[in-house]
């Protein structure tokens, strides 16, 4: 996603399940056109609001 053109807002990069038995992690690759930044990640349950929700570890 190139922020230089929707910045300032979330964008959606997918929808994935993600089982918590496997430890599921978010990580960046280098394979782009340029530089790869990620300054924030939002995991979102399905059908839970966005307003507020805890994750336990």
């Amino acid at each position: 996603m190139n922020q230089t053109q929707n910045g300032g807002q979330w964008n959606l990069l997918g929808t994935f399940t993600l089982n918590p038995a496997l430890n599921p992690m978010v990580e960046l690759s280098d394979q782009a056109n340029g530089r790869v930044v990620a300054d924030a990640v939002m995991v979102v349950p399905s059908g839970v609001s966005t307003d507020h929700v805890t994750y336990t570890v």
